[in-house]
């Protein structure tokens, strides 16, 4: 009988395809979050009348969950999946809880290697990618006439973040990370008028740095 040349090449690269280093995170810091402007739109008028507010964002505590894989035979290269909380509120801004689920594109470089790391022990690494930012927030506008106008919704936004791991045990380590997040959030009182929809408009932009320390688990 021939042998399946086909076959045995199969099983032979099998393992390494699906072989991966998985990780689990949780992380928790600081989010501070730029000046903004929120823009307010009037449509009971003809034409439609615009007005500006600015609004000093607060800082704000931030915490986190991130799950992904790194993947051999390239363990420079990786993917995650991550969500946090963090509020981004102040001024003309109020109540605005954030939740963002970000897919992640990850790199990261391996140093010190040993065999009890065999991925290295110091670990610094880098991630972008695109995020689902919902928010639940009110606008309120310094404008006589204007009422406030409040919202839950979600928007596409940029996730991007740099880090340095430090493998205390080869399945647990601890973390620094620099996070910046881009979204911005749209609010039209739509429940106040389901037919019609609410002539009064607001929008915002959030640009935002987050800080973060983590623990680590690798399996």
């Amino acid at each position: 009988m021939k042998p399946c040349i086909p076959c045995a090449v199969l099983l032979a690269l099998t393992p390494v395809v699906i072989r991966a280093e998985g990780f689990a995170d949780f992380y928790f810091g600081a989010a501070l979050t730029h000046e903004t402007t929120v823009r307010f739109t009037d449509e009971t008028t003809f034409p439609s009348t615009f007005s500006r507010d600015d609004a000093d964002i607060d800082p704000s505590f931030d915490m986190g969950l991130r799950f992904g894989y790194w993947i051999d035979p390239f363990p420079y290269v990786g993917f995650a999946f991550d969500t946090s909380w963090f509020r981004a509120e102040g001024d003309a801004v109020r109540d605005n809880d954030v939740v963002p689920f970000s897919f992640l594109f990850m790199v990261r470089a391996t140093i010190d290697k040993s065999p009890e790391f065999p991925y290295g022990r110091f670990q610094p690494y880098a991630g972008v990618g695109p995020g689902i930012f919902f928010y639940d927030t009110e606008y309120f506008s310094n404008t006589a006439g204007t009422p406030p106008v409040t919202d839950s919704d979600a928007s596409i936004g940029l996730d991007t973040r740099a880090g340095f791991t430090f493998l205390i045990h080869r399945n647990f380590g601890l973390f620094l990370e620099y996070r910046y997040t881009y979204f911005r959030a749209y609010a039209d009182n739509d429940d106040e008028d389901f037919f019609f929809g609410s002539p009064f408009e607001a929008a915002a932009s959030f640009n935002t740095h987050h800080f973060y320390g983590g623990f680590t688990f690798r399996f």
